[in-house]
């Protein structure tokens, strides 16, 4: 009965696993005060 709704659905939901994008690590970092900010800095640059 339900069935073509939830066809319709999973269809409509599904994300390509190249869509996905993790987040920024940069925007994450301006979070944290000065300290851990010229840590991070100094790991990634």
């Amino acid at each position: 009965m339900f069935q073509p709704l939830l066809d319709a659905y999973t269809d409509s939901a599904y994300l390509d696993a190249i869509d996905y994008k993790p987040p920024l690590n940069i925007a994450i970092a301006n979070w944290w005060g000065d300290e851990e900010i010229k840590e991070f800095k100094k790991s990634i640059l």
